[in-house]
């Protein structure tokens, strides 16, 4: 009788844990995406043909000027924005020079009507003070400047306002995107990001006019955008507070930089351990610290964040199996598969290595993101081709030990197959890039007057590596720039819908699965026993 009873136990309990395991990777694999706000799905009622087609040769315009996108005016009061940046061969990074105020003080107006018909002598929705430099590394070197604007009030105070209905802040950037030739890319990858990682900066077009006493100078089609950085409705984590023991953290991985504080962790100190992705630069590829910011930051903290990254790089690049399986106490795991995903998709490669961020909040695990600079990717590398058939995420620092992992690549397999099914098919790319690019209309033709000798030469012709053929990219129109955007995304779509299936050589990977039987075992085990012991009472 009493064998009877355990044997139905443990058949009640072997379906009901199966079941519940089977719920589980159910629940992850249609986990939906965030809310987003696009734009140009917004704004559906803007009309694209709004304002002139051509501009002055000067690039001039009067109050006359129409745009149906939001429009930004920068009044320097006559001074000249200088650029100050720098390229630093010591550092290969792009610098500011010491004891010199890079910012030049202005006055912002952000003109954004409901009927979406915008001119500069409209009633601006926003309109103050500020400061703005330029900003970028290769992005300085280039014409179409970015600027780095901080909002000010009379006083001089630093100032917050929600600018077209972003989250309330006084550090903007107005991203140019000049070495993009269709306009597109980082739009569309910060709003796909975004539409999985809630902590994805915001990001709005518009038009920018720089006054210039009685009239205003055409700058083109820009992006207004949220930095990286702390606080509401951007990287959620706890304020700084230097008395305390543990800190939440914001950091990046990028070229050294001897104005941030940078960081010496478990890699540095044991570079043997950097494989494929160690470029032979000592100063590439490392960790600083975002927030808290070093004006503020101690050294007690600098310590403790050493402390726990290098915990995690040393468990992670462990040589012993029941170690390295650790590695997953110490991070988010499904925020480092929809970054990997996310970044692989857009075949952005200078992400894990350059603008790679991460956080953590104080209590809680390393987190990845936000995702960041993808004007290089989707093939528009400046001097290369990109191949559409390589997986190169599973390179970078850190992912290079994950994908060791088949736990893992599992989770990486699951969430993809099911964005691939929704927001990243190839269907909903191509009609999201098809209704961007029908939604800036005329800002296309007005900005590509002003900036067309710059685009062509953004772009120079390369030789395909397998055909020894020399590839000319730029075609000199935007319609075939925006094809051949398409083309890539689905080639390399296609490519990781046969390939992302992998797990790296480094381990006996037919290990590491005998690890979720054993649990099962030992569940199983624990489960039916309390049955019988029920099953005996009653």
């Amino acid at each position: 009788m009493g064998n009877r009873k355990f044997r139905v136990a443990v058949c009640v309990a072997i379906p009901t844990f199966l079941v519940c395991i089977l719920l589980g990777m159910w629940k992850q694999q249609n986990e939906p995406v965030t809310s987003r706000v696009w734009q140009h799905e917004q704004e559906k009622d803007a009309n694209p043909d709004t304002g002139k087609k051509s501009l002055p040769a000067d690039f001039l315009t009067d109050s006359s000027f129409e745009t149906h996108l939001p429009l930004v005016i920068i009044d320097t009061g006559g001074k000249e924005i200088i650029n100050y940046k720098y390229y630093d061969e010591d550092s290969d990074a792009m610098i500011y020079p010491e004891g010199v105020d890079v910012y030049t003080q202005i006055k912002i107006a952000v003109i954004d009507n409901e009927d979406h018909v915008n001119s500069p002598e409209d009633s601006p929705a926003h309109q103050s003070f500020g400061k703005i430099k330029v900003r970028g590394n290769h992005s300085a070197l280039l014409s179409k400047w970015q600027y780095r604007i901080k909002l000010l009030d009379e006083e001089g105070q630093k100032l917050e306002a929600p600018l077209l209905g972003m989250e309330a802040s006084n550090d903007w950037i107005l991203n140019g995107t000049q070495s993009d030739r269709s306009y597109l890319r980082t739009y569309l990858a910060m709003n796909l990001a975004g539409s999985v990682q809630e902590c994805t900066p915001d990001i709005r077009y518009c038009e920018l006019l720089i006054k210039e006493g009685d009239v205003y100078k055409y700058q083109g089609l820009y992006m207004l955008m949220e930095p990286v950085a702390r606080g509401e409705g951007r990287v959620e984590i706890e304020k700084y507070d230097s008395k305390e023991l543990t800190s939440s953290y914001i950091l990046r991985r990028d070229r050294y930089d001897e104005h941030d504080v940078m960081l010496d962790t478990y890699l540095d100190y044991f570079p043997g351990k950097r494989k494929e992705w160690d470029l032979e630069r000592e100063k590439d590829a490392m960790l600083a610290v975002v927030y808290p910011k070093e004006d503020v930051i101690t050294d007690a903290t600098v310590s403790q964040i050493e402390t726990e990254i290098s915990q995690f790089e040393e468990v992670l690049y462990s040589d012993d199996l029941s170690t390295y399986l650790q590695y997953r106490n110490y991070i988010d795991m499904s925020s480092f598969c929809d970054y990997f995903i996310i970044n692989e998709f857009l075949a952005s490669y200078d992400a894990g290595i350059h603008s790679t961020y991460m956080y953590k909040n104080v209590g809680g695990k390393l987190t990845a993101g936000p995702i960041w600079d993808f004007d290089g990717g989707m093939d528009n590398v400046t001097d290369a081709l990109t191949r559409y058939d390589y997986i190169v995420m599973g390179n970078r620092p850190w992912f290079e030990q994950m994908v060791k992992d088949q736990t893992f690549v599992e989770m990486l397999n699951t969430r993809y197959r099911h964005l691939r099914e929704g927001l990243l098919s190839e269907e909903s790319i191509n009609q999201k890039i098809d209704d961007i690019a029908e939604y800036l209309g005329n800002a296309i033709l007005r900005d590509t007057q002003r900036w067309e000798k710059e685009y062509n030469a953004q772009l120079p012709a390369v030789e395909e590596e397998d055909t020894k053929l020399m590839i000319y990219r730029n075609d000199g129109t935007y319609e075939k720039a925006v094809r051949r955007l398409k083309n890539f995304l689905t080639l390399h779509g296609r490519y990781m819908d046969e390939n992302l299936e992998f797990v790296k050589e480094g381990w006996d990977n037919d290990a590491t699965p005998f690890v979720f039987p054993a649990a099962i075992c030992i569940i199983i085990f624990f489960v039916s026993t309390i049955l019988v012991v029920r099953t005996r009472k009653i």
